[in-house]
């Protein structure tokens, strides 16, 4: 027998019915013979809205403003709830040295964060898989405590060895995202989207490793897809102004089609 917890579901049940039928919020229908059915409770739980976001990495996130700062500002310009993001960065950091700093350990326990995102070095992942594991384990432990959820940041690899990079990078995000129970935001696969249909559409600073405005844009996008679980379609907020409104769009549905397609 069935026992059922229905959230916001619109119920149609007939004096003479056999069958249960429920619609539910996105709109599918779903039968259930009322033979199966024992107990039916009603929660009234809604999903609390993102206020608060802490962002922990190196160059990958704080290059042209920021992806923190810009996804603040798309939530905010968008007209939804108040976002206020933060970061503690430096270059070429890993999370072993955000680790070893005694302020992120503070501003974890302190900042009152409902997301925190770990952003390792691009290269560890591949070379030093293990380092990785450890200081994202032990990261989520103190993001665990202080009553926030980790997101992890799968950035995207380098433009000269994309596709060998790219699988390696992946057998390192799923094992940490089964290990850990987090979201693995796929900015990687969002790049690799992108490259497969408009590869004119430069991402990289010519470094071939650090993202320009659209690379940042892109990223901006694909955590809001993730995080919201909503598309950014749409949005008329940019993070520079040489991204035109074919562009701005071009990229949103990039964001968008790679959470429907990995983000589930």
């Amino acid at each position: 027998m069935k026992q059922l917890l229905f959230v916001f579901f619109i119920l149609t049940v007939s004096l003479f019915a056999t069958d249960m039928v429920i619609e539910k919020i996105d709109g599918t229908i779903e039968n259930i013979p009322l033979s199966e059915i024992s107990n039916i409770s009603f929660s009234e739980t809604h999903i609390e809205p993102i206020e608060r976001i802490l962002f922990i990495g190196n160059s990958i996130t704080y290059y042209n403003g920021g992806v923190d700062f810009h996804l603040q500002e798309l939530v905010n310009a968008e007209g939804g709830n108040l976002l206020y993001c933060n970061s503690i960065t430096q270059g070429g950091a890993t999370l072993e040295n955000h680790w070893n700093n005694p302020s992120v350990h503070l501003e974890i326990a302190n900042g009152n964060y409902d997301i925190v995102v770990l952003q390792e070095r691009t290269s560890w992942p591949v070379d030093n898989p293990e380092l990785f594991y450890e200081y994202a384990t032990r990261l989520d432990s103190l993001i665990t405590a202080s009553g926030s959820e980790t997101v992890i940041f799968f950035s995207p690899p380098y433009r000269s060895v994309f596709d060998e990079m790219i699988a390696e990078q992946t057998i390192a995000f799923e094992h940490i995202s089964d290990e850990l129970g987090v979201m693995v935001v796929q900015v990687a696969r969002a790049w690799q989207l992108s490259i497969a249909q408009n590869s004119n559409l430069e991402l990289y600073m010519q470094d071939g490793n650090h993202p320009n405005n659209f690379g940042t844009y892109l990223n901006v996008c694909t955590f809001y897809a993730y995080l919201w679980q909503s598309s950014p379609v749409g949005f008329e907020y940019v993070n520079d102004a040489e991204i035109d409104a074919v562009t701005r769009e071009f990229l949103q549905q990039i964001a968008w089609d790679t959470f429907l397609e990995m983000g589930n």
